[in-house]
């Protein structure tokens, strides 16, 4: 079990869960983590998931930009110095 507690002033469009991705205004609570480092996880995942398997937050953060398909200014994956220009990159061949 994980604990979370509501955000207190929050308003939707809230944040996905870590887990299941479902919209929460429930964050984590986890020693050894300052408020910047908590990441947001709804009540139903908190009663059943364990605390080592709660990402970092830049792994959460991470997982929810591929998941959105990256952004314009921060690509999912840039490609290798020796890739660019070549065609190689994203299957340009």
């Amino acid at each position: 079990m994980i604990k979370v507690e509501q955000e207190p002033d929050a308003e939707p469009p809230f944040e996905p869960c870590c887990f299941c991705r479902k919209p929460t205004p429930f964050w984590t609570c986890l020693e050894g983590r300052n408020e910047g480092q908590q990441v947001a996880c709804c009540k139903s995942c908190a009663l059943y998931a364990h605390v080592q398997d709660v990402p970092t937050k830049a792994v959460w953060c991470r997982r929810e930009r591929i998941v959105d398909g990256g952004s314009p200014l921060r690509p999912v994956m840039a490609p290798r110095p020796d890739e660019i220009g070549n065609g190689d990159f994203l299957g340009q061949r």
